[in-house]
């Protein structure tokens, strides 16, 4: 039986993961870092949309296919920055799934694996420009028993 859905449990262990081992800018758990209507950082990410697919007919102890957008942005004239920075998240999430250093409340961490990485340029009416990436992993946990 499912008793929970993992979303938050993977998100806060996503965001544990990048905000401890990331230097140089900040990791944001789904907001946008605004003050006073102005963006305070030149590069940064973003913990986006999750989504979260039982994948087994065990009803005990289900195991859950979590999706996890993370997005970055730059406003670095050029990719080179940016392409980095998807690096640095790629390089984060798989090394600590490689060590089993990911924990994750509630549940069986069971892997971690890259389903995407996507660049592109954001325009806007004001002639700023910001380049966003996205990276896609999917994360496989199991409910431990209640």
């Amino acid at each position: 039986m499912i008793r929970n859905v993992p979303l938050t449990a993977v998100q806060a262990a996503v965001y544990k993961e990048l905000s401890s081992n990331i230097r140089g800018y900040n990791v944001y758990d789904d907001s946008t870092p605004f003050e006073d209507g102005e963006l305070v950082d030149s590069r940064y990410l973003v913990i986006g949309e999750t989504t979260g697919k039982p994948s087994s007919a065990k009803r005990d102890c289900p195991v859950w296919e979590v999706t996890v957008n993370i997005n970055a942005f730059s406003n670095y004239h050029g990719k080179k920055e940016l392409d980095e920075m998807l690096d640095d998240i790629v390089q984060v999430l798989t090394g600590s799934a490689e060590l089993e250093q990911i924990e994750i409340a509630g549940y069986y961490f069971h892997g971690l694996e890259i389903d995407m990485v996507e660049a592109f340029k954001e325009e806007y009416e004001d002639g700023t420009v910001w380049q966003h990436g996205v990276v896609r992993v999917i994360v496989k946990v199991e409910q431990k028993e209640m």
